[in-house]
C-alpha cells in the first residue's frame, strides 16, 4: 500500500453496493477505469455502504471476493462504512465538506481527488 500511495496522482473514492439496481454499470466503470488509467498513478477507492435501502447486506471480506470473482475487481475494497449521519467515517465527512454536499444521496456517488487532497470532480450516481 505504501508504494500505491507514493505513486498515487488521484483517487476515486466511493462508496458502492452489491444489490443496487445500478452495481453492475458502475462496477463495470470502476474497472475500465482502473485498467485504463492505473498505470499512470490512478487509482479507485471503494467503501462498501448499506445506508441506502440495504443495498450491501454483505460483510466487507465477502463484498472484496464478489467484487473480484464477479467483475474482476482489482482495486482497494475497505470495510463497510456509513457516509450519512452521526457515525458517518471521517473520510466522507471530509469528502462531504469538500464537495459542499449535506449528505450523499445514494450509492455509488464518486470523488476524485487530486495527490495533493484537492477535490477534482465530485459525482452524485442519483
Amino acid at each position: 500500500m505504501n508504494k500505491l500511495l507514493k505513486d498515487l496522482k488521484c483517487a476515486l473514492i466511493v462508496n458502492v453496493a452489491s444489490k443496487c439496481g445500478h452495481t453492475a454499470k458502475h462496477y463495470q466503470q470502476l474497472v475500465e477505469l482502473k485498467q485504463k488509467f492505473g498505470g499512470h498513478g490512478f487509482e479507485v477507492f471503494a467503501f462498501p455502504c448499506n445506508q441506502f435501502g440495504s443495498q450491501e447486506p454483505k460483510d466487507s471480506e465477502t463484498v472484496c471476493k464478489w467484487a473480484f470473482d464477479t467483475y474482476k475487481a482489482e482495486f482497494p475494497i475497505f470495510e463497510k462504512v456509513q457516509v450519512n449521519g452521526g457515525n458517518a467515517h471521517p473520510i466522507f465527512n471530509h469528502l462531504k465538506l469538500l464537495a459542499k454536499q449535506d449528505s450523499i444521496p445514494w450509492n455509488f456517488d464518486k470523488f476524485l481527488i487530486s495527490s495533493n487532497g484537492k477535490l477534482v470532480k465530485y459525482a452524485s450516481a442519483k
